[in-house]
């Protein structure tokens, strides 16, 4: 075995290494390829992931020639670590709004949900995530669900995974002011991440946001409600995030809720997670927004705008009183003005929100 194989990643489970030949290999698994593969009679490789969000080959791993699908030797999976009283039974909320209108210039258009929406690439699914509206419904859900669960466990947390900085930095302020509630913030801009995860693992504390800090590998037990805001939608990513609030404690009351705005895929991976859940009962549930929110067109003369970011930026928020706006830059656009291309291109949305639940089958007909 070669020195520089000797000088092995810690906690490396076999996904990170990329390659079915030393020349489309990272480095993890190039020292793979040279030093195990093809030359032990034995090898096991260990994931929790076993495929890689850039659909890359996985070293050690063999591929079915028709599907191209891993073909895994044993796989234990959540419904046998469910059965063997190793991992909770999740509950997964989706956040959706059932009357939606966007406005741009003179056209409107209408929407159900926001996979409607979000279907027509009219707005991206970052517009969603940090919009405040959105924000504030999916923590006052999520805290409220927490505040529960804390009356039988008085050390539940809360882990928010946001999608930038300033994001985690607006989820932190939302809960600041709307809801009373403190949080801790991790990213990778703070000088010891890793002392302030292991001081919040330790502690009684309620909420902890992350940037790209806590998911595969971070072991936080006590978690047991977890907010999907980020914009990374990957199967892979998705499930690392449910997973850090599925470990099984010593604590009266097991569930383990994660709150997510119902976006189509990350829909669609939750279908997925129901169907390695050992249970006829639907995991998930989809809530309706019970705030309403209604918008006008703006205009020149508007002297109530609000702007939040960047005008030069591909979506910017305005608010006026109770509406959501977004509008989006045009670089194709003759007008040098930013302000002016934004008023020609805003678009609008805003809706009349129920308080209700929907069971993922009644969902599934609408061909989710």
């Amino acid at each position: 075995m070669s020195t520089k194989w000797q000088h092995k990643p810690q906690n490396c489970e076999i996904h990170h290494c990329r390659g079915s030949n030393v020349e489309d290999a990272n480095s993890w698994g190039e020292q793979i390829i040279l030093n195990i593969q093809d030359k032990s009679k034995y090898s096991i490789a260990l994931t929790g992931t076993p495929w890689r969000s850039d659909a890359a080959p996985i070293v050690l791993a063999q591929y079915g020639s028709v599907t191209n699908e891993i073909e895994c030797d044993y796989i234990y999976g959540l419904e046998n670590a469910i059965t063997d009283n190793v991992c909770r039974v999740p509950q997964i909320i989706a956040i959706d709004n059932d009357n939606i209108t966007v406005e741009a210039g003179e056209d409107k258009k209408h929407f159900s949900s926001f996979f409607d929406l979000l279907s027509t690439s009219i707005l991206p699914h970052s517009d969603i995530i940090e919009n405040e509206r959105v924000i504030d419904h999916v923590l006052l859900s999520a805290n409220t669900k927490l505040d529960e669960l804390r009356a039988e466990s008085p050390d539940a947390g809360g882990l928010i995974v946001a999608s930038s900085v300033k994001h985690a930095k607006q989820i932190q302020q939302i809960l600041a002011d709307n809801l009373k509630q403190q949080a801790i913030v991790v990213t990778y801009r703070e000088d010891e991440p890793m002392v302030l995860i292991k001081q919040y693992r330790n502690s009684n504390e309620k909420w902890i946001i992350s940037v790209g800090m806590i998911s595969e590998g971070t072991n936080i037990p006590r978690l047991q409600v977890c907010c999907h805001l980020t914009n990374i939608k990957t199967e892979m990513h998705y499930r690392q995030i449910l997973g850090r609030v599925l470990r099984i404690t010593d604590s009266i009351n097991q569930e383990a809720v994660m709150y997510m705005p119902a976006e189509p895929k990350l829909v669609e991976f939750a279908n997925r997670v129901g169907k390695d859940v050992p249970t006829e009962v639907s995991i998930v549930k989809f809530e309706k927004m019970h705030v309403s929110l209604e918008g006008e067109l703006l205009d020149d003369n508007c002297n109530e705008m609000q702007l939040e970011g960047d005008l030069d930026k591909h979506a910017v928020s305005m608010e006026i009183g109770d509406s959501m706006t977004f509008t989006k830059s045009n670089p194709e656009s003759g007008d040098k003005n930013p302000l002016t291309q934004s008023y020609e291109k805003v678009m609008d949305i805003f809706g009349r929100f129920k308080q209700e639940t929907i069971e993922l089958n009644l969902f599934t007909t609408k061909n989710i």
